[in-house]
């Protein structure tokens, strides 16, 4: 329970980073995608938590099981303003290089998931955990990517001819630890 407990403690802080950049937004006299969504969303009910279930089992099947001995899908949460926030399990490989190209294809695979599922967003989240180890050989599982996706970028993508190689260049907002940067 406290991978878990800290893994929400990093959704927040990444929600956080979100908000100061919709603020640098405003600063500038700039609209944010949020705002333009927040109108259009404004007399819509929330998805029931049935959908947000039923989500999560899609993503599952999507991204296959858990080959570390975790859930593979931690959280599928989906709040007020239509943001869905899902926190995964990145598998292990036989070389960095293929984790790191792993991590991409699932998130991939999720936000695609998302975008054909009857679940209605405004943005979507994706958080990516691994285990790392400091120099103290000290070894935690930690968010180690960390993505945001606005609706009007999600609707952009073919996904017919859609490479999972630019899932980070085209997200709205992304977070990597060092050691998942290329």
């Amino acid at each position: 329970k406290s991978v878990i407990a800290r893994q929400k403690v990093q959704i927040l802080q990444l929600q956080e980073e979100i908000l100061e950049l919709n603020s640098l937004y405003k600063k500038a006299g700039i609209h944010t995608p949020d705002e333009y969504m927040s109108i259009i969303q404004a007399n819509q009910q929330p998805q029931k938590p049935e959908k947000m279930t039923f989500l999560k089992a899609q993503l599952i099947d999507a991204i296959g099981p858990s080959n570390r001995n975790l859930e593979r899908v931690l959280t599928t949460e989906r709040d007020a303003a239509n943001v869905i926030t899902i926190v995964f399990t990145i598998n292990d490989n036989i070389t960095n290089g293929f984790i790191k190209t792993g991590a991409k294809i699932d998130i991939t695979k999720i936000l695609k998931r998302v975008k054909t599922s009857d679940c209605e967003f405004s943005k979507v989240i994706i958080a990516g955990t691994f285990l790392l180890t400091d120099k103290f050989g000290n070894s935690k599982e930690s968010i180690v990517v960390a993505l945001s996706y606005n609706l009007s970028t999600v609707n952009k993508i073919n996904w017919e001819n859609f490479l999972f190689d630019n899932i980070y260049d085209i997200a709205d907002f992304i977070k990597l630890d060092p050691a998942f940067m290329q």
